[in-house]
């Protein structure tokens, strides 16, 4: 029996390896090409440096002082009365021997107004810690704002003058005066500043936390208004 033919199939199994071997070969490496060139052309922002530079400015919280001052007049309590003003004025004539009245007698009805005038806040009133977003405030003493009598209920309940009186057209307008002024002076006696300095120190705290301080201490200023 001949080994030719055999030594000729060897021979030629071996270009047909060789050629697989390099075709799997060229495979892998167009295959790691390709990946790498994925992963470049995917992700050029991370390989290359960024074009835009980007810079924060954070905005400090309004002036506290001015924000207090805006508000100008804190309304901070009311109080309601009723009054009746018995006002007369006396005329002698004749050197004493006849006297003349003129009388009238009015019913009011008015509210009074308390509050603190923020607008007299100084530099020194206000003391800021922004690291700790503390602030202390020393609010102005409460005062009337306003004694104003309500037109709608506020009447001339009777009117009188004497034969020898001379009736005065400023009697009305100074009874209506002395209202507000006895309204004023119940108030106080109420206790109505009292009460609007401590309404005023809750609505500024409130509006100071609203702000972002959280350590706030507003107290008010000694004195009366």
């Amino acid at each position: 029996m001949s080994h030719e033919p055999t030594s000729e199939a060897t021979g030629s199994s071996r270009p047909s390896r060789a050629r697989a071997y390099a075709g799997v070969a060229a495979f892998a490496a167009a295959a790691v090409g390709a990946y790498f060139a994925g992963r470049v052309s995917a992700t050029p922002v991370h390989l290359l440096p960024s074009p835009t530079t980007v810079s924060v400015d954070v905005a400090r919280s309004p002036n506290v002082l001015t924000a207090m001052r805006d508000l100008a007049r804190l309304q901070t309590e009311q109080f309601h009365f009723e009054r009746t003003v018995d006002m007369t004025r006396t005329e002698s004539r004749f050197y004493g021997v006849v006297e003349g009245k003129d009388r009238l007698l009015l019913v009011a009805s008015g509210d009074v107004t308390a509050g603190v005038d923020l607008e007299g806040l100084a530099e020194g009133d206000v003391k800021v810690d922004w690291p700790n977003r503390a602030v202390t405030m020393t609010l102005p003493s409460a005062r009337i704002l306003s004694s104003d009598l309500d037109e709608a209920h506020t009447r001339v309940f009777e009117r009188h003058t004497s034969l020898f009186a001379h009736r005065d057209e400023n009697l009305e307008s100074a009874a209506r005066a002395k209202a507000e002024e006895d309204m004023s002076a119940a108030a106080r006696e109420a206790g109505i500043l009292r009460r609007a300095d401590e309404r005023a120190q809750r609505t500024v705290e409130a509006l100071l936390r609203s702000l972002g301080f959280q350590k706030v201490d507003v107290h008010t200023r000694e004195g009366t208004g």
